[in-house]
């Protein structure tokens, strides 16, 4: 990006915390903003740019430079800036500074939002603090005293566990430890040498906790430890010891025990948490024990100059005496290994590695605990014959904040230019405070009805009154310790007569709707009610603009029409069992359009959230959309509709974030306070819609997966209304799906989730989401969804009817009717677009690729995403990346494979001919890198910034599978492009495993490669299937996996098969018992053998190894056949079924599948083909 570019993007964003714009040059102001940029990360002052972003420029640039230079030297320290012209403003960049704080003629400043303050007293020291200035530990305890609190008992207990001899002077070791000073005892000493720490510390204390289930809402029981830091280290290490499982290991001398966590790394946390928190802060400690993680929760956030990437290598103790002390204690580590430790301690110990979660006042380490299995019901949540059955995740929040807190909050929230004093006066049951712009008097009063405050306001204020004036005659005019911060309010405050307080009562309601002002005797009384401070309390105007948009205007891939004019509500099925807890045996009918059923959920009161199932491109998030739309066009005439919040969970990761830090990735783009948008969460004035978990980032295994929903349960408060929507195919088995989604059976004090699947458009649907299109069009699909069931199944899916629609008559589409496939619809599709862009040729100021070339670059982009295992979600700086080596890569013929009739360059892309690379190379990347952005299939994910997305998922999928179906093509330049690619980004099919829609879709394109090879037979079809999607053998490439999989898988298919064939598929259970005899019985045997003809010395070793090996090999296939007959949960397995599938919607034999594997394979396949469609109907 050039600096002209740079600095047009710089006044586009406006002021803010990093950047400042200035209209004239070096002054003092220009100084304090230096100064202010200095203290916090840095930031960018542009001279000669007004408040508005207008370019006026500034001359005489170098004088300008100098006298830059002389106002930075006279910071102190100095500050180091640089200083350059572009055009005709001069852009100072102050990098992030190493020595601060920093001061301007004497005074601190620091950057608040898009302006520069200068701190307060109170704001210099809490700075000097949080740089490491001045240490917290090593200041006077002024509530210590030497002689009364220092016992010989303390003293005593405090030189054993230091290691310091008996028999030393008290005064002097203490005064060589740095625990006294000027004999008065730091916070150090006081926090060690001491039998109740918060006597000197309050918030020192750690608590412990343990909760029922998963989040905090039931209490099973809590402990404050309050004694001297090492006994509360002792006291939390016993609790946990106590909470946590222990198993009974017997060995030859008895047995051990084995707690479920490793005890030296919870040790090597806990005292962490306590050595490194922040001790000013009046948060404290918690350990927090859940059914299935253990957290360890300290305040403070990382001390200054570490990094999350520091942890484990790095120390920087936040309290250095006190570190020292612990280290003298065998506490803590000196050289920043106990991170790694902790790490190395869990991966030792077997179990899961914690997570280390960071933000900016909190760490918190969590140790992943094992989760029961369940065979029972559990309290009545369990499911009864689920093995593999979890726990349900969703148990709910609760709003813990009193009402008096709440009512200050929302207050605050609606007014900004109101400031209230910390400390809750429970006299008058109110907070006392101050206008801002008036400084008028303001005692926010906090109660249940408007009966209770009207009782109460003579004694409040009476109680106020009687305050101040006893406050005046005691202190001189100046107001009691409880309103001491208003004796600086602006004198406009104070009436004429003697100096009166101009006062302001708020009445805060939490029943009743009132809002009320009134004025009696010169004193304005303000009655307002929860639900009114409520109203209003966020403008999503914006938002609404950005839904009203989305639906009504924005245009659809290649076409004119929009969401408005094509949307179709889709019908739906309920999962009964879900909300009754039941097996997957039982099914829920189909009905009717899916919105009756929303709005009537909607008005329901009840603790049932919903789950909006259902696979690629069945409308979930056009269904998530349009609720969105019509909830929004009601409210605008009913202010009682629930406000509909459409969060995007693509490429987000919520296990790492904060239930507000998650709401916040939404709000901050339409400027919406955070902390508001969760209050009408909480008061049930919002429907919060997540759409598409299965698009989250950093998915990992079973136990990762679950966190991600654990987390986002967190917002389903009492009132909170969730729907939560995604593929099903996104969990690994029921089991999974019911835990991590909260299904159970409904309870009256508890939440629960019931899953909602969308169906197939059947032809009346079909035809009515085509009611804008042209009517032949529509008559033409209608009747052949009618007559062919292999198309009907691909249109059913409304994101495909879409794209058929646009290509029907435009590629005349009905001319496939015998072979169509969504992975022909796709190809098309998508040749059209690239082929609609070279059309725009004509253009060439801006197109850099030709036709062939873009559809390169768009697949290598989606085989870059794919071996990286990415959601449909790519950062610029990826992007950057994947297109940079593919202009590296890419094969001449790609260039020179479009005709000159298409009129588009077909010179090599890399080629001088083409491009002046010699010359122009860094332009010349940047304009390829701006078309495969602009003109192809990507476009700009709004959900997170700086980051772009293929515009639909299938996209993704079906290139991905592509660029392995291209090295099974017939011709050359095909095959070479394929191989490029994949070698390039070292795809293969095991990274395409996750996604059954891009296997399903490399199933369908390696069918049309082998036909097009001469492979028409379908046995061929099917052994070539066979080959690529279960063994992973791919042209060109010599896989040790495959050769494995097929030597060691073939035996035990060939065993599964035989048996099944002799035994029937039915008597599987007996076939397992059998093997079990049959495998026990040979082992018995081999040892009578050898024990019988006592065979010894050299003879026997060579005997008892080939039995050992022939034992484990032959075990080994006895394994995966008992799998094969009864699990079925290998990933071969899983292979296999995607295979027997792939052959049948191929429309592939019986006995074409049975001549590939055998025919009691293939009856095994459909008899679990049979079982998974009965789960997923029931």
């Amino acid at each position: 990006m050039t600096p002209t570019e740079e600095l047009t993007n710089l006044i586009t964003l406006g002021e803010g915390p990093t950047t400042e714009f200035k209209q004239s040059g070096a002054d003092k102001s220009l100084g304090e903003e230096i100064c202010a940029f200095a203290n916090a990360a840095g930031g960018t002052v542009l001279v000669g740019v007004t408040d508005t972003g207008e370019i006026v420029g500034v001359s005489n640039h170098n004088k300008l430079k100098s006298q830059i230079q002389s106002v930075v030297r006279s910071a102190e320290p100095s500050i180091v800036v640089k200083v350059e012209s572009i055009n005709d403003v001069l852009r100072v960049t102050i990098p992030e500074q190493y020595e601060k704080p920093y001061s301007f003629r004497g005074k601190f400043f620091v950057r608040s939002g898009a302006s520069s303050q200068r701190m307060s007293r109170d704001e210099i020291r809490e700075f000097f603090f949080r740089e490491r200035q001045i240490h917290f530990d090593k200041t006077y305890c002024p509530d210590y005293n030497l002689r009364d609190d220092l016992t010989e008992e303390i003293w005593s207990r405090f030189t054993e566990r230091a290691n310091i001899p008996k028999n030393v002077n008290k005064a002097i070791t203490l005064h060589n430890l740095h625990l006294v000073k000027e004999g008065r005892m730091t916070y150090a000493g006081a926090w060690l040498l001491c039998n109740d720490i918060t006597f000197y510390t309050l918030s020192a204390r750690v608590t412990c906790v343990m909760f029922r289930g998963t989040t905090n809402a039931h209490i099973l029981d809590r402990r404050d430890f309050t004694g001297d830091l090492y006994s509360i280290y002792e006291d939390c290490m016993a609790y946990m010891q106590s909470k946590l499982n222990t198993a009974l290991i017997p060995h030859a001398r008895g047995r051990d025990e084995r707690l479920e966590l490793p005890e030296d790394a919870l040790r090597e946390a806990l005292a962490n948490a306590i050595a490194h928190r922040d001790y000013r802060s009046t948060a404290n400690v918690h350990v927090r024990i859940y059914h299935d993680r253990l957290e360890i929760v300290t305040p403070g956030g990382l001390p200054a100059g570490m990094r999350e990437e520091d942890l484990g290598y790095k120390s920087v103790p936040r309290n250095p005496l006190l570190f020292d002390l612990l280290l003298r204690m065998n506490l803590v580590e000196k050289i920043g290994s106990g991170i790694q430790r902790i790490r190395d301690l869990c991966l030792e110990y077997g179990v899961g590695e914690p997570v280390f979660d960071i933000s900016e006042e909190w760490v918190t380490v969590i140790f992943p605990r094992n989760l029961v299995e369940v065979t029972q019901p559990i309290n009545g949540l369990g499911y009864k014959d689920q093995p593999n059955a979890r726990l349900p995740l969703l148990e709910g929040a609760q709003d813990t904040l009193a009402w008096f807190e709440k009512a200050l909050q929302l207050w605050r929230l609606r007014h900004r230019n109101y400031i209230f004093d910390d400390a809750f006066d429970g006299v008058c049951r109110c907070w006392f405070g101050q206008e801002k712009n008036t400084g008028t008097l303001t005692v926010l009063a906090c109660y249940q009805t408007e009966a209770e405050a009207r009782e109460a306001m003579p004694r409040v204020t009476d109680y106020v009154q009687k305050l101040i004036q006893a406050t005046r005659e005691q202190s001189h005019g100046q107001l009691h310790e409880q309103l001491s911060w208003f004796r600086d309010c602006p004198p406009e405050s104070r009436e004429a007569d003697g100096g009166g307080q101009s006062i302001e009562f708020i009445l805060a309601l939490q029943q009743g709707d009132v809002d009320r002002v009134e004025t009696v005797d010169g004193v304005t009384y303000h009655t307002i009610s929860e639900s009114r401070l409520l109203d209003g309390l966020v403008d999503f105007s914006d938002y609404f603009q950005d839904i009203r948009y989305r639906v009504e205007h924005e245009t659809l891939p290649d076409s004119e029409l929009t969401l408005k004019d094509t949307y179709t509500p889709s019908r739906y099925r309920l999962d009964e069992k879900d909300a009754e807890g039941d097996d997957d045996d039982k099914s829920g009918g189909a009905a009717e359009d899916l919105e009756p059923f929303l709005h009537h959920w909607l008005a329901e009161n009840g603790l049932r959230q919903l789950a909006l199932l259902g696979e690629y491109g069945q409308g979930k998030s056009t269904a998530s959309l349009l609720l969105s739309y019509q909830l929004i066009q009601q409210y605008r005439e009913d202010q009682t509709i629930r406000i509909p919040v459409l969060l995007e969970l693509r490429g987000k990761s919520p296990r790492s974030l904060t239930p507000e830090d998650l709401l916040a990735t939404w709000a901050h783009r339409y400027g919406i306070d955070t902390q508001a948008l969760l209050q009408l969460i909480i008061a049930g004035r919002v429907l919060l819609i997540l759409e598409g978990f299965d698009k989250i980032d950093l998915t990992g295994d079973t136990e990762t997966r679950l966190s991600h929903f654990r987390r986002l349960w967190q917002l389903s408060y009492p009132k909170a209304k969730i729907l939560i929507t995604g593929r099903p195919n996104f969990f690994l088995d029921d089991a999974e799906r019911k835990s991590a989604l909260g299904i159970q059976r409904p309870s009256g004090d508890r939440p629960y989730c019931q899953a909602i699947h969308l169906l197939p458009f059947d032809t009346a649907r079909i035809e009515r989401s085509l009611r804008a299109a042209d009517a032949g069009v529509r008559a033409g699909i209608v009747a052949l969804a009618e007559g062919d069931q292999r198309f009907r199944e691909i249109v059913s899916r409304p994101s495909l009817l879409h794209i058929v629609s646009t290509l029907w008559r435009r590629e005349n589409l009905g001319k496939y009717h015998d072979r169509i496939s969504s992975a022909l619809v796709m190809d098309l599709f998508l040749q059209h677009s690239y082929r609609r862009q070279g059309a725009k040729q004509g253009e060439r100021g801006f197109m850099a690729l030709n036709t062939a070339e873009r559809a390169y670059f768009m697949a290598g982009v989606a085989a870059y995403m794919g071996a990286r295992r990415l959601p449909n979600q790519i950062s610029k700086q990826q992007l950057d990346e994947a297109i940079r080596a593919l202009i590296r890569a890419i094969p001449d013929g790609v260039s020179q494979s479009v005709t000159t009739i298409q009129n588009e360059a077909n010179a090599p892309l890399r080629s001088q001919a083409r491009f002046d690379w010699k010359n122009r190379e860094p332009e010349i990347i940047e304009h390829i890198k701006t078309d495969a952005r602009a003109c192809g299939l990507l476009v700009s994910d709004l959900s997170k910034d700086g980051h772009f997305k293929f515009a639909h998922k299938s996209f993704l999928e079906f290139l991905e599978a592509r660029v392995l179906s291209q090295l099974f093509a017939a011709e050359e330049p095909e095959r070479i492009s394929g191989a490029s690619l994949a070698n390039t980004w070292k795809l293969e099919i095991d990274d395409l495993k996750d996604s059954p829609e891009a296997m399903t879709f490399l199933a369908d394109l390696l069918a049309q490669k082998f036909r097009e090879r001469g492979q028409r037979e379908d046995h061929e079809i099917a052994r070539g299937l066979l080959a690529a999607l279960v063994w992973g053998n791919l042209p060109g490439k010599r896989s040790w996996k495959s050769v494995f999989w097929r030597l060691s898988v073939r035996p035990a298919l060939w065993l599964a098969g035989r048996l099944v064939g002799i035994f029937g598929v039915r008597r599987r259970k007996y076939i397992v018992f059998g093997l079990f005899v049959a495998v026990v019985g040979a082992v018995a045997g081999a040892f009578a053998l050898v024990t019988k003809y006592d065979l010894a010395g050299m003879m026997a070793f060579p005997i008892t190894l080939s039995a050992v090996g022939i034992g484990l090999l032959l075990g080994y296939w006895v394994g995966l056949c008992t799998d094969f007959l009864k699990r079925q949960k290998t990933p071969i397995w899983r292979r296999l079924h995607l295979w027997y599938q792939s052959c049948k919607n191929l429309h592939l034999s019986l006995p074409a599948m049975a001549r590939t594997v055998g025919a009691g394979v293939v009856e095994l396949l459909e008899d679990g083909g049979s079982e998974e469609k009965d789960r997923r109907e029931a």
